[in-house]
């Protein structure tokens, strides 16, 4: 069985840069047909909410692009440095967090969840930075999709490290959430 063809369902070009409001008028015109709710199938429009959702991510998008494309390339290989020195950040922050956060969970007393309170906001404002880098970096990874040589190597490369980077920003605003609440 042939897999779907995000790009084809929603008329748009295989391609590894999307232009996301594009994206979303294309889901949005063909929902108002395909739609349980205008007298559509379920199934189209799981199809069309998978293809959608394909494409949204960039990381989903350029292994989708790389099935269709080069189903015979690798996701396998090494992490660029890069994200090794973001990792070298995040890794610690994000368990520092979570002590914090069980120390939090079990504090008995007024004044030491206060205390605790502080420094939460340290670590968020530590979290934040690292979410900046996060975003700057998968922003990066975009904008040299504009000039994608063409190759089945350099769209795994991309892959790889968009699903790492997205990985970390969820874990990320995850443990931000967390740390605001009181």
């Amino acid at each position: 069985m042939k897999s779907l063809n995000a790009f084809s369902l929603l008329g748009l070009p295989a391609a590894p840069q999307l232009d996301e409001s594009l994206l979303a008028q294309r889901f949005d015109e063909l929902s108002r047909s395909q739609h349980p709710d205008a007298g559509g199938e379920a199934s189209a429009f799981a199809l069309l909410t998978e293809a959608r959702r394909q494409l949204s991510s960039p990381a989903a998008r350029w292994r989708h692009l790389l099935e269709l494309q080069f189903p015979d390339t690798s996701l396998d290989g090494a992490l660029p440095p890069s994200l090794m020195d973001i990792f070298a950040t995040l890794g610690p922050a994000l368990q520092k967090s979570q002590d914090l956060l069980r120390r939090k969970t079990n504090a008995s007393s007024a004044l030491t969840r206060a205390l605790l309170t502080t420094e939460a906001m340290r670590h968020r404002e530590s979290l934040e930075m690292t979410a900046t880098a996060l975003a700057d970096r998968l922003d990066s990874l975009q904008s040299a999709a504009a000039a994608w040589d063409g190759t089945g190597t350099t769209l795994a490369a991309w892959a790889r490290e968009a699903a790492f980077l997205e990985k970390w920003q969820a874990q990320t605003r995850e443990t931000l959430w967390l740390l605001a609440m009181d």
